[in-house]
């Protein structure tokens, strides 16, 4: 078990027990796309393209 993981885009389904740091990079998914597949993807502060999820968000975040 890593201790941090990156995930592109969305937090993946393997991640549901994961209890490390986890990033996640993807600002620029259209708004169409996320609503396509229903996608509650975080905020990202100002100009940044990485987002650290707070413990157990992963979950959620499907």
């Amino acid at each position: 078990m890593p201790d941090v993981l990156i995930s592109l885009t969305a937090p993946k389904e393997g991640v549901r027990t994961f209890k490390g740091r986890h990033f996640l990079g993807g600002r620029f998914v259209p708004w169409g796309l996320q609503e396509k597949f229903a996608l509650n993807l975080p905020a990202y502060p100002g100009s940044e393209q990485i987002v650290e999820l707070p413990s157990g968000e992963g979950q959620q975040r499907l």
